[in-house]
């Protein structure tokens, strides 16, 4: 297609965004036909796609040849075995990652005839080249180990995270597991990413422990190696973790057999071939043995004995074929083969491959960076990095030996993307960061150390100010409340959190009312400005009360049991102490004022009248045991009740409670806001609710230290500094106090509960 074709394509589809990737992806197959490019990459895997991207001075033609449909990030299969991550994650069809300009040629390598410089397909196409890089990866070889591949196929108790067709099968074998053997093996070959046999065991166990059957399994790792890891410094935190772990490693010991039927596999000794012992397991996660693809067994002088690439270890060129070069996995390069590694050799690739084509030397030499970032648990990750002399060669400024939150979501979020978006489009990532660092990567460094935390504190520091500041315009405004409190003829809308919060005689009452109803509860005993007193107790933290009030104020403080004013045992269990019946009812007059009890008016009759309906009887609900009704019956419309009826003496026992439901009026009155409101007479006098004695009482005032300013005081502001802020709690005998008060007694000096004086005496 020509450029003005291309052009006039796009206006006369409008279609702007259209990447260039995707256009050229539809031409690449199309221009497949071509027989000859100025670099030809064999290989389509990290390494060869991040070469393909690159764009070089000189080379106006480049080919791709790959004959797979798909393209993984096997890195993340870990993830996927373990259940953490999703397949979709990791796969992406080829024909949409082929770089811009990039010609995919979707055929296998046949032969390679690097003298002719032509390499053959498997479809019989002859490809010429000026310029080769072959990244032919390995193939995983299952059949190597008599039986695996049957039980692979058969048996829901062996996995693998290798394969894409067999990584599926891991996380149900962990949720299958019951109890026995977990087994973990690691190939006698070169393998892809050598910490992948050890992830999935740390990853197991951690799902064994979240699972509740840890304590059901054993875990062994079978490795041919002599030690976990080859880098001694991560090594010595895999041995240390292993052993608090109580996962049990075996090396040396090779893999030669599995018997799916009687779930047996059998291992031998490196060192002494006739050692053979074979192990039952519930579980079996193999690592299979790996190698190089057919085409690079059988490319002759390309080759080593074992088929692998020979190389220059440190430029990557053909140690026999200047105009050719290798990365990654298929190389004899002696690092860890991984991604990481290949992203690295491909910088050192590109740099060297542009001083060929330009005619000068190969100057950029590659130390044998690898990385392996081995996740030892749910959100932890020991980030191995190190070079040909296996020495540490860390990126980041702490020590990364050490399991870190941080390096887990690198792993698992950051480096999938920069491997996506960076790696394959452009090649242009590189894991290494310079030293000295410079402030910008300083700067990350710090994130990093802020995402080790746990987790993030978050203070509001005038939190106590804003929500009672919030509390007070609720309450003047009546909003979302939801229980009125009835007394002497007068209605206090309120809120059942707050006086729950405040005090332990609505917290009893109100745990055993309907959550969803719109409640009236009546207070006998408790008169108007007394209770409105309370409630600014309760909703300010202070309240003024008048002198003559005061002792009034202070007793039903205590059968209310209001916090701050009142004593009370902390409760070791959640049982309620109250005991007797709760009938709930519905009610409400034209002038939205409750009617309390023993009145009648000409719109109510008596609930007992024998004009009432049968079909009008009162629906009940019994809380606690049957006892004798102390209180009276209320003199209400046919609706229904609640009425609280405590027994004397009585005291409630969860073993004995039970609900009883009768039956229910025909017709119901409801609220404003469209709940069934219901009405609760609260007889305090003779309630059986449990008063802890009256000494010992928990009193926090602001007291006058002189008895004239006491005695001058006609009202007395009685606040709790504690309803909004911590302060010191003084325990005193309030009738002492109010006797020095009112008849002039010798005044008592108060204690804290340290046992300090806290007030002198008078």
């Amino acid at each position: 297609m020509s450029s003005k074709s291309f052009v006039l394509l796009r206006k006369l589809l409008k279609v702007h965004s259209i990447s260039s990737c995707r256009l050229f992806s539809s031409s690449a197959v199309y221009r497949a036909s071509k027989r000859h490019y100025d670099l030809l990459v064999v290989g389509g895997g990290a390494g060869g796609m991040s070469v393909a991207a690159t764009k070089f001075k000189g080379i106006s033609s480049v080919g791709l040849m790959d004959g797979a449909q798909k393209h993984y990030y096997q890195p993340l299969w870990t993830l996927v075995g373990a259940g953490v991550k999703e397949f979709a994650e990791t796969e992406r069809r080829m024909k949409d990652i082929i770089p811009p300009g990039v010609d995919w040629i979707p055929d296998a390598a046949e032969t390679f005839d690097p003298e002719k410089c032509i390499v053959k397909t498997a479809k019989g196409a002859a490809i010429g080249y000026k310029y080769l890089v072959i990244a032919t990866g390995m193939q995983l070889d299952y059949n190597k180990v008599d039986g695996l591949v049957n039980a692979l196929e058969n048996s829901p108790k062996v996995c693998s995270n290798y394969s894409p067709v067999y990584v599926h099968k891991t996380f149900p074998c962990i949720e299958n597991f019951k109890e026995g053997n977990a087994i973990f093996t690691f190939p006698n070959s070169p393998v892809k990413c050598a910490g992948a046999p050890q992830k999935i065991m740390y990853l197991t166990e951690w799902q064994f422990k979240k699972m509740g059957k840890r304590e059901k399994a054993s875990f062994k790792f079978f490795s041919p190696l002599p030690v976990i890891f080859a880098c001694k410094k991560y090594a010595q935190t895999l041995d240390k973790i292993c052993a608090d772990r109580n996962l049990r490693c075996y090396f040396k010991r090779n893999l030669i057999k599995v018997d799916s039927d009687k779930n047996m596999a059998t291992f031998q000794n490196i060192d002494d071939p006739k050692d053979v012992k074979s192990h039952e397991y519930e579980m079996l996660h193999v690592s299979p043995p790996m190698g190089p693809v057919n085409v690079m067994m059988n490319a002759g002088t390309l080759v080593n004995k074992a088929g692998f690439l020979t190389v220059n270890k440190e430029t990557l060129q053909h140690t026999r074929y200047p105009n050719i070069f290798g990365i990654g996995d298929c190389t004899d390069v002696p690092t860890s083969k991984t991604a990481a590694a290949a992203a690295a050799q491909a910088g050192h690739l590109r740099k060297n491959l542009s001083a060929m084509i330009e005619g000068k030397p190969l100057g950029s030499l590659y130390d044998g960076y690898t990385s392996c970032p081995l996740t030892t648990g749910y959100e932890e990750v020991v980030m191995a990095e190190f070079d040909f002399e296996l020495q540490p060669k860390e990126t980041f400024p702490f020590d990364q030996s050490v399991p870190r939150k941080s390096m887990y979501l690198i792993k698992k979020d950051w480096l999938p993307k920069i491997y996506w978006d960076k790696m394959l489009k452009n090649g242009s990532f590189s894991p290494v960061y310079p030293n000295p660092w410079s402030a910008d990567q300083r700067r990350f460094a710090e994130i990093l150390r802020i995402m080790e935390s746990e987790g993030f504190d978050f203070k509001w520091e005038d939190h106590s100010k804003e929500v009672f500041a919030s509390i007070r315009k609720i309450r003047s405004d009546h909003a979302f409340a939801d229980v009125t409190l009835h007394s002497g003829g007068r209605n206090f809308v309120a809120h059942k959190v707050l006086l729950a919060a405040s005090s332990r005689f609505f917290e009893d009452l109100l745990a055993g009312l309907p959550a969803n109803k719109c409640n009236v509860l009546v207070l006998t005993d408790v008169r108007p400005e007394i209770l409105r007193a309370l409630l600014d107790f309760i909703y300010e933290g202070e309240s003024s009360v008048g002198n003559n009030l005061l002792e009034d104020f202070l007793t039903a403080a205590k059968k209310l049991q209001i916090r701050g004013l009142h004593s009370f045992d902390a409760r070791k269990s959640r049982k309620r102490k109250t005991s007797g019946h709760l009938r709930g009812s519905t009610q409400e007059n034209d002038d939205d004022e409750v009617v309390s009890p023993g009145r009648e008016t000409a719109e109510n009759t008596p609930v007992n009248s024998t004009n009432a309906s049968e079909s009008n009887k009162p629906k009940s609900m019994v809380l606690g045991p049957s006892v004798s009704p102390t209180t009276e019956e209320i003199d209400t419309e046919s609706c229904v009740q609640v009425k609280v009826e405590t027994g004397e003496g009585k005291e409630f026992d969860d073993a004995s409670a039970e609900w009883v439901e009768e039956e229910t009026c025909a017709d119901g009155e409801y609220c404003e806001e469209g709940n069934e409101q219901e009405e609760y007479i609260v007889d305090l006098e003779n309630s059986d609710m449990k008063i802890p004695p009256e000494v010992s009482r928990k009193f926090v005032s602001s007291v006058p230290r002189t008895m004239p300013s006491i005695c001058r005081e006609s009202n007395f502001d009685i606040s709790v500094p504690s309803h909004h802020s911590t302060c010191a709690e003084f325990y005193l005998s309030f009738r002492t106090v109010l006797n020095t008060v009112m008849e002039g007694l010798p005044f008592i000096e108060g204690r804290s509960s340290s046992g300090e004086d806290v007030l002198p005496r008078l």
